[in-house]
Order: structure tokens, then sequence, then C-alpha cells
């Protein structure tokens, strides 16, 4: 378990200076467009987010759904098979 979480945070330090440096070109990119340019690129920032969040809070409700319905079936396993719920 240490091996792999050692191994992950070592490739996430190993990709961080690329993470930079297309920031930085973006950043370079936006400033030097004129203000209709610079009004497009934020309104797509948010456009591209929308689906990314939609993802993100869908994977998110499986993952408590399954969570439960597990929790769930456990609590069930432990009743005595006289008593029902």
């Amino acid at each position: 378990m240490k091996l792999r979480l050692a191994t992950l945070l070592l490739l996430f330090a190993l990709a961080l200076p690329a993470f930079g440096q297309g920031c930085s070109m973006c950043a370079t990119s936006a400033e030097g467009a004129n203000q209709k340019g610079q009004l497009a690129l934020s309104h797509a920032v948010i456009v591209l987010m929308i689906p990314t969040l939609g993802l993100i809070a869908g994977f998110a409700g499986i993952t408590v759904y399954l969570k439960d319905s597990h929790e769930r079936d456990d609590e069930a396993s432990y009743l005595p098979e006289d008593e029902e719920l």
C-alpha cells in the first residue's frame, strides 16, 4: 500500500512542471487576445466546466448510492431470521 502511494505521489510530482507550462501558455494567449476574444474564452471555460462538474457529481452520487445500498445489505444480513424489518 505504501509503495503504491509513493509511486502515485512520484508520478504526480513529475507531472507538475507540465501543468505549469500549459497554464502559462494559455494565460499568454488569453492576454494577447482582444476584449471580445477574452470574453469568448471566459464563456468557453464555463461551458467546458458544466459537463465536467456533471460527471463528477454523477460519479459521486452513484458512489454514495452504492455505498448506502451495500451498508443496508450488510445490516440486513445481521438481523436474526425470525425478525423482519
